[in-house]
């Protein structure tokens, strides 16, 4: 069993394309999702989320691990590794156990890091 944040880098099995939009109060699943285009409700993975630069998440993301290069209007909570990339954008708070922050990347919100015990939406 891979160790929590090993898919971070790795390829997504699902895919939120371009084009679509996804509205639904809560999403789950237990293998890793790229989300390119726009999610409006809570992401709950098992695993790891990719969200490009193109990718908008309005609502809270639960996930083991994460790599962010669009805009997120909502908190995030990652039990293992947390990545914002150049280009994300996040509108929220972060919990997380470790978190990378390239230059560029904007978070309006506070950060908390540490050991994480997953907490699961309401």
């Amino acid at each position: 069993m891979p160790r929590a944040g090993e898919d971070l880098f790795n390829e997504p099995k699902n895919i939120i394309g371009k084009s679509f939009t996804i509205e639904a109060s809560y999403i789950s699943g237990a293998d890793s999702l790229l989300v390119d285009g726009t999610v409006i409700g809570t992401i709950d993975l098992n695993a790891t989320l990719h969200l490009s630069e193109s990718g908008f998440v309005e609502g809270d993301i639960y996930a083991v691990s994460a790599c962010i290069a669009g805009q997120v209007d909502g908190n995030i909570h990652c039990e293992s590794m947390l990545r914002l990339e150049s280009t994300a954008l996040v509108n929220g708070d972060i919990v997380t156990s470790s978190v990378v922050v390239e230059e560029g990347a904007v978070l309006r919100g506070r950060c908390k890091t540490g050991t994480i015990v997953r907490t699961r939406p309401e």
